[in-house]
């Protein structure tokens, strides 16, 4: 298998775990966990997005035609920090 087929068989797994996490949640009435859940798919889609398919991300690193990869990492470990910095608190 490509590098390209094991890593979309291993983000499908990760989508189909996380759906089945979020059903569980709803199940169980804890909403504000699986907002948490949701708020951290779409930051991780987002950034991946933007960082894998050249999509701009706003303020000072959508320039140069998606080139700013430095600037996207960046971005991507602080609001991955600030979301585990709110869960965990």
């Amino acid at each position: 298998m490509s590098r390209v087929h094991v890593l979309w068989l291993l983000l499908s797994q990760v989508g189909i775990a996380s759906l089945v996490k979020g059903v569980i949640l709803f199940n169980r009435h804890q909403y504000h966990e699986l907002l948490f859940l949701g708020c951290g798919i779409i930051w991780v889609t987002w950034v991946t997005h933007a960082v894998f398919k050249n999509w701009d991300l706003p303020g000072p690193f959508a320039y140069d035609e998606g080139e700013n990869q430095v600037g996207r990492v960046a971005y991507c470990l602080v609001v991955v920090g600030a979301f585990f910095l709110v869960i965990f608190s």
